[in-house]
This record gives structure tokens, sequence and C-alpha cells, in this order.
């Protein structure tokens, strides 16, 4: 066995994709737990996981471009959307044990139609927000390696990308038109809207630090192995 293998950056960005593409779908799956109290809501289950997702596409938008971060973030919708059609199906199929284990397996993945339609429209529109924001921050900074610069963007993008995605989801799923089932009040909306960003720009502070780390790191190892990602082309354009 070699015991001198090498992470190279193409590897490295491999890895990056699958943490980001892992990342989004298991925060929709763990969105259907909420915490706090029947009063007030603070948060959900995703919010623990979602500042994988957050580093992972400010790494990618910041190494290896808007265009390549436009692209993928779209194909993790489609996936999501994809993922949802499938429980669908699963839990149209009669089971063996329709009484607890059906029950349960639609409980916990038979998303309605109002939560997926919310899922992929805040999902697409807050990465819009975030992923062009990243972009027009950096491509406008001096020191582009600068890490309070790089801290400054990330957290601005983190919070307007995702006080659209949450605003949007919530008010998209669950606002209280009548229509379906499952709705909540407008200050419900309101409290998880705002709670939830806060915890999830909070959660990008924390990691930011390792998040510049990783990226001047994948910046080295792009220039040592003589890599010209669409990054670096929108920084020579834009000089």
């Amino acid at each position: 066995m070699n015991k001198n293998i090498k992470l190279t950056f193409q590897a490295a960005i491999v890895i990056i994709l699958s943490i980001y593409m892992m990342g989004s779908l298991a925060q929709n799956l763990l969105a259907v737990k909420t915490f706090g109290s029947p009063t007030l809501a603070i948060a959900t289950g995703g919010t623990l996981i979602s500042w994988i997702v957050f580093l992972s596409m400010d790494i990618i938008t910041e190494v290896w471009g808007k265009k390549p971060a436009i692209r993928i973030f779209w194909l993790s919708a489609i996936l999501n959307l994809a993922f949802t059609g499938i429980a669908w199906i699963a839990i149209a199929i009669p089971g063996t044990s329709p009484d607890f284990i059906d029950s349960q397996y639609a409980t916990v993945l038979g998303t309605g139609w109002r939560i997926a339609l919310g899922s992929i429209v805040a999902f697409v529109l807050g990465n819009y927000v975030n992923t062009g924001l990243m972009y027009t921050l950096r491509i406008r900074a001096k020191d582009k390696r600068n890490s309070k610069s790089f801290a400054f963007r990330a957290l601005l993008s983190t919070f307007l990308g995702q006080l659209v995605d949450n605003a949007l989801f919530y008010l998209i799923a669950f606002s209280p038109l009548g229509i379906t089932s499952v709705e909540h009040s407008w200050i419900f909306l309101l409290e998880m809207t705002a709670f939830v960003t806060a915890a999830e720009t909070i959660l990008e502070a924390l990691i930011v630090p390792l998040t510049a780390k990783i990226t001047h790191k994948l910046q080295d190892m792009k220039k040592q192995e003589g890599i010209t990602t669409a990054a670096d082309i929108e920084n020579e354009k834009e000089a």
C-alpha cells in the first residue's frame, strides 16, 4: 500500500461536492424536527448540519467560481426533488406493516406538495443570493486572500441568502391560507425565519476561520498544480 498518497485539488473538490450534496439532502430531512416549545419555535434539526452546506458552497464559489457553483446547487435541488418523488412512490406502494412502519415512514418522508415546492424555490433563490453576493464581493475585494475580507463576504452572503431561503420556504410551505391542513400562524413563520437565520449566521461565524483556511489551502494546491478554474477567469476579467 502506498503511504505517500497525496490529496490533489481535483480530489479535494470532489470530496467537498460530495459533502455539499449529502448535507443539502440531510438538512431537508432533519428540518422535519423543530426545536423550541409549543408557543415559541426556535430552530429545526436541519440547523445542526446546515453549517456543512454553507462551508462547502462558500469554498466552491470562492475557489471554483460562480458559474460552477450555480450548476452545483441546481443539481442539488434536482436531486432533492428526485428524492422527494421517489419517497412519494415508496409511500404509495403497499407495505407489510401499514399500522406502524408504513405510517411512521410516511410521517417522516411524506413531504406535502407545498413543502416540496417551498423547499425547491427557497433553496434555489437563496443560493442565488448567497453565491451572487460572494462572487460580487470577491471581485471587488482588493486583497482576495485577506481573511477578514473573506469572513465579511461569507457572513453577509450567508445571512442574506438564508434570510431569503427561510422566508420563502416558510411562506410557501406553511402560510395560513386555508389550502392544506398543515399550516402555521404568521407569528410562527416570523419566529422560525428570524431564529433559524440567526442560528445559521452564528454557526457560519464560528466556522468561518476554518472555511478561510480550507479555501486558502485549495487555492495554493490549485496554483501548485497549474489548474485554472472559472474563479481565476472571473478575477482576471474584473481586474
